[in-house]
């Protein structure tokens, strides 16, 4: 019969070593995946701060951008008045400046009209809104030339509104503009 038990002291030292190396294995190993976990916890803390920082940023540039549209849209209403009061001011002017004898002196003629409607809704006189009159000097088209004249007027109050809205919205974008690349400083 063999007896195990000189196998086994002689086996002992390198069991040991064994057992002692692979919990040595173990700790390193446990170590090593701690201190991955904790640069990983400590980035993702890192980017937590982060994203708070800048949901912060965010609320602020909202609150100058909608601030600084407040402070333009001021400045454009009260400026379209003040176009508007110009353009009716020089509207009524009109028969001061186009007398009753000026109007049955002028025959605006359908030709005149036809000119001026295709250029009002950005048509050509060769492919106008309405059919070309038959005899453009002929016949007078019934507008009184104080009618045409409040037209024009109108037309290019139009002009100076659409202009302002668009010098406005032009300087509303490079405010804009300037809040937000104020960040990247």
């Amino acid at each position: 019969m063999i007896t195990f038990a000189p196998l086994l002291l002689r086996a002992l030292p390198y069991i040991a070593a064994f057992a002692v190396g692979s919990f040595s294995g173990y700790k390193v190993a446990e170590s090593i995946w701690t201190s991955k976990y904790n640069t990983l916890q400590n980035k993702l803390i890192a980017i937590e701060k982060k994203q708070q920082e800048l949901i912060v940023l965010n609320k602020e540039l909202e609150k100058k951008a909608s601030e600084k549209t407040i402070e333009y849209v001021t400045v454009y209403v009260d400026k379209i008045r003040k176009i508007k009061v110009k353009g009716d001011t020089i509207i009524k002017k009109v028969p001061i400046y186009v007398t009753k004898i000026a109007d049955d002196q002028c025959n605006v003629t359908d030709g005149w009209v036809y000119v001026h409607d295709a250029a009002a809704s950005g048509s050509t006189a060769t492919s106008p809104v309405s059919k070309a009159p038959e005899d453009p000097n002929g016949k007078t088209s019934g507008v009184r030339l104080s009618k045409a004249t409040e037209t024009i007027i109108g037309n290019y109050n139009k002009y100076h509104e659409v202009a302002e809205q668009l010098r406005q919205l032009q300087d509303w974008i490079t405010a804009q503009e300037q809040i937000y690349n104020s960040t990247k400083k």
